[in-house]
């Protein structure tokens, strides 16, 4: 709708379309700053495809910060087991200390007592790896990658958007274009 709204006040003149430029977008203000900077480039004069082609690489870098951090997060996922483990051989070997620490009556209970905290030790480090990974790293890994897709698709729709408005297609004609983006239960 806001994409359509700068095309009808671009048709109509560059000074329609400079004052809907100041004034709040009607559904999605907190998405369109590149639709926003992608007019100002026109009202700039500056040409469809140099335009377009600021936008793709604008686009193209944003993914490659976004998709560094999903790939930091699957990172770390897949190493937290791995320390986990490290944690694991730790106890093991105080454990493996505590056994050959020999010695009766009280010295004995105290060594039992030893080695059943390093068993824990050894334990809980094994489950820490994998909590860490399996319920925060590569969940979240997941789910960044998955926003950073929906994001393309979004950045997608508005570089036609403004490329279209750039060309002073009709408002129909740049929603029915548009609509190819979006899931049927959202086109207009």
């Amino acid at each position: 709708d806001d994409i359509c709204n700068l095309s009808t006040a671009y048709r109509k003149s560059r000074k329609d379309l400079e004052e809907m430029l100041s004034k709040p977008p009607e559904t999605m203000p907190f998405r369109m700053h590149p639709v926003q900077d992608g007019c100002e480039f026109i009202l700039q004069g500056t040409k469809p495809d140099d335009i377009e082609n600021i936008m793709v690489n604008m686009e193209e870098y944003r993914d490659k910060r976004e998709s560094n951090d999903a790939k930091v997060m699957k990172t770390l996922g897949v190493y937290a087991p791995a320390f986990g483990m490290v944690g694991t051989l730790i106890g093991l070997v105080f454990m493996l200390a505590g056994m050959g620490s020999g010695g009766g009556g009280s010295d004995a209970s105290q060594g039992m007592a030893k080695l059943m905290e390093s068993m824990a030790v050894a334990l809980i480090t094994t489950l820490y790896g994998a909590v860490f990974a399996n319920f925060l790293f590569l969940p979240f890994a997941d789910k960044l990658k998955g926003k950073n897709d929906a994001k393309k698709v979004e950045s997608a729709l508005m570089q036609e958007g403004v490329i279209l408005i750039a060309l002073k297609k009709h408002p129909i004609e740049i929603r029915e274009r548009l609509n190819a983006y979006l899931p049927a239960s959202q086109r207009k």
